[in-house]
């Protein structure tokens, strides 16, 4: 029931903001009270003054990235990124301030810097010759780097790659099973271990796996996921994990995995900001969504500027 209560304030706050340059809504805004006209247009302040910031923003088919001042759960549009940028997919910010974003179509990664004024760069270019890269994470001090790839270049199986100490070159190759698999979303969790969602050709459902350590051949985490999407863990270890059928999952460490939060459209990847106070959710149908991450809750939606998001990553990130 909250999905279609949701949903249907989404469709009409695009419908009522196609011509404006965004709008920020706080859950409370959703359901206009009987008094106002359901025509209502949300209004664009945050529930309360929160973290300043940014919010970066990677979008696959406009092959950019947009660069958002955050206050709160307010968002202001700085600038867009073409540079260097092609079909840009999952996306990520450490503590203080290093972003990463996946390049799929010139298979790299590539870093930039967040700055009081905005970030600058790229700075680095991690190269993942002959696969196809859809998402990154990585340990705080970025001594660990993780790439989800969707699939190598002559389509072969989703993978993921490794980077160690900083360097541009990936120290190995991680590959589970034999199956046709396509590659989503990796973590990294407290303890340097890797987790890599993917969805297998001729099979219904999406999986997660785990490589102990980041090496190896995989184990499996949870299976019978409809659609497979991103996926963190917060700093306790508990995964979250999307199914982009029906909405966030979160776990008790890697198990016990419950449907969590509800109330997207198309959701495909999240982050967590710094102390972890919110979980931002990219919702491909065209919104920015800031998640309690203890209830679940929708705290507050935004209708980008620059299109919907793929990937979406506060600065400094969690």
């Amino acid at each position: 029931m909250r999905y279609r209560v949701v949903g249907k304030a989404k469709l009409r706050a695009l419908l009522c903001l196609a011509t404006l340059s965004g709008c920020t809504t706080t859950a409370a805004q959703w359901q206009p009270p009987a008094t106002t006209s359901s025509s209502t247009l949300p209004h664009a302040i945050p529930a309360h003054p929160g973290p300043k910031g940014w919010m970066y923003m990677a979008q696959l088919y406009g092959n950019d990235a947009s660069v958002y001042r955050r206050n709160g759960f307010s968002l202001g549009f700085l600038e867009k990124l073409t540079e260097f940028l092609s079909g840009p997919k999952g996306t990520r910010v450490t503590p203080d301030g290093w972003w990463y974003v996946a390049n799929s179509v010139l298979s790299n990664v590539v870093v930039y810097r967040s700055t009081p004024d905005g970030p600058t760069g790229p700075l680095q270019s991690l190269e993942d010759r002959e696969e196809i890269p859809a998402d990154v994470d990585m340990t705080a001090d970025r001594r660990l780097v993780a790439v989800a790839n969707a699939t190598s270049i002559t389509g072969g199986p989703g993978s993921v790659s490794i980077y160690l100490d900083k360097r541009i070159h990936r120290s190995r190759l991680l590959r589970y099973g034999t199956g046709l698999l396509t590659g989503f979303g990796v973590a990294v969790d407290p303890q340097q271990n890797c987790y890599f969602s993917f969805n297998q050709l001729g099979v219904v459902g999406g999986s997660i796996v785990e490589f102990p350590k980041c090496s190896g051949s995989g184990t499996l985490v949870t299976s019978g996921i409809i659609l497979a999407g991103g996926l963190r863990f917060d700093s306790a270890g508990n995964l979250y994990y999307i199914d982009q059928a029906r909405g966030i999952y979160k776990c008790s460490g890697t198990s016990n995995c419950k449907l969590f939060s509800t109330g997207f459209i198309a959701p495909l990847n999240l982050n967590f900001d710094k102390h972890q106070k919110h979980l931002w959710v990219a919702d491909g149908a065209g919104f920015i969504d800031a998640v309690d991450p203890h209830t679940g809750k929708i705290l507050s939606y935004t209708i980008p500027l620059t299109g919907p998001p793929f990937s979406v990553a506060p600065s400094p990130g969690g």
